[in-house]
């Protein structure tokens, strides 16, 4: 999901107020404006068949927040509940909220991306992370449901890669989880002044208070190389599968790392001016215009990237 320094707080509003699409394996979700109370609405491919782009009907208003993960789909209400459809395709299980996802949620994010087991993560009024998932599907050393301490408060933003967590806590990056690559050692630069970051499959990025971005971890495609773009001016981060993307404050995107798919080059629609959120999925990219219309690029597993009507004006 979108993370900056103008959406972190985004979820703690009303719906007039949000500004996000989010991208799961081969789909991708999004509120819609045309329901003034909040719609959400689905595109894509669910080639095996989990119901992730079957929207329930407590998702038709209310939503504040919209998570898309591998086989399943979040949404956070205006009441602070979370709802969850879909299942996860390796047992068949649905990955329910536990009791602790009911109420006072304020943040919501799941592992996107197409390598790791599925799982969830809501931060809580208090500033407390919770995680869930099947349990089976993680080492019990390297497990993202495992919250740290340090997570248990003070937390201001969330977020789930695959197999490994992140909260931000104080402007630092706190780490767990998966660590093959070292996308959960943290490095020093991003132990202050941090307000927003995102997982790749094997990379992480950092935004900064300075508009800078880092990377750390795997870095196969060159998705850690941040280019000099980057290095100032960010407003907001995503990244995929092997590649990285920024959003700069004149409203272009930026695309760095694999090239697998088209997605190094943004269309010019979106790389001219008038972006206001990004996200990335497995080998894909979309992006919301500030005419509330959505484009999307690159290969999305099977279907088109390009979004359906209903996500060609409206929303939010």
């Amino acid at each position: 999901m979108f993370k900056s320094l103008s959406t972190l707080s985004k979820r703690l509003v009303s719906i007039t107020a949000v500004t996000t699409v989010t991208l799961g394996l081969g789909f991708a979700i999004a509120p819609n404006a045309s329901a003034a109370s909040g719609r959400v609405i689905g595109w894509g491919s669910d080639r095996f068949g989990t119901g992730k782009l079957t929207i329930p009907n407590e998702a038709q208003t209310g939503v504040t927040a919209i998570a898309a993960g591998n086989s399943f789909s979040l949404a956070l209400k205006d009441d602070g509940s979370v709802i969850a459809w879909g299942n996860d395709t390796g047992s068949g299980e649905p990955l329910d909220p536990p009791v602790a996802a009911q109420s006072g949620v304020t943040d919501i994010s799941v592992q996107p991306t197409g390598t790791g087991a599925p799982f969830a993560m809501a931060l809580k009024n208090n500033g407390k992370v919770i995680a869930w998932g099947p349990t089976g599907g993680f080492p019990p050393d390297a497990s993202p449901l495992n919250v740290p301490t340090e997570a248990q408060s003070g937390v201001t933003a969330i977020e789930a890669g695959a197999n490994t967590a992140f909260a931000i806590k104080d402007g630092e990056v706190i780490g767990w989880g998966f660590n093959r690559f070292g996308q959960a050692t943290i490095p020093s630069a991003a132990k202050s002044g941090v307000i927003a970051t995102a997982i790749g499959s094997e990379h992480a990025l950092a935004l900064k208070d300075t508009g800078e971005v880092i990377g750390w971890g795997g870095n196969r495609s060159g998705e850690i190389n941040i280019p000099p773009a980057a290095k100032s001016g960010v407003t907001a981060i995503a990244a995929g599968h092997f590649f990285s993307l920024a959003l700069k404050d004149d409203g272009s995107v930026i695309v760095w790392g694999n090239t697998y798919g088209g997605i190094i080059d943004p269309p010019p629609a979106a790389q001219q001016s008038g972006v206001t959120a990004i996200d990335a999925g497995y080998t894909y990219a979309i992006a919301l215009k500030d005419d509330g219309s959505v484009i999307g690029w690159g290969s999305i597993y099977q279907s088109s990237p390009e979004p359906p009507s209903a996500a060609k004006s409206g929303v939010t």
